[in-house]
């Protein structure tokens, strides 16, 4: 299903991991414990409402003409920050 790793980590100035999932797009846990983070991503099933509002974001065409989903591979970041 993945080509990558499902999930991505990025590490805080403060030292706190946060664990993103590539397919919803959202936060599924943040702590200074890859072992948390673990536990979390385990236990993480996508919310289909959450997945369907990602791939109408991501099909929306953009400016260029294209959509999101056409971007090259990678190029697609997660989240700055959170759920929010």
């Amino acid at each position: 299903m993945f080509t990558t790793q499902p999930f991505v980590h990025r590490t805080n100035a403060d030292g706190v991991i946060d664990s993103f999932c590539r397919k919803c797009l959202i936060t599924i846990a943040s702590s200074q414990w890859e072992a948390e983070l673990d536990r979390a991503e385990r236990n993480h099933q996508c919310d289909p409402i959450q997945l369907e509002y990602v791939r109408g974001v991501l099909n929306r065409p953009q400016a260029s003409g294209t959509s999101a989903s056409e971007a090259p591979p990678g190029s697609l970041q997660p989240p700055p920050y959170g759920n929010s």
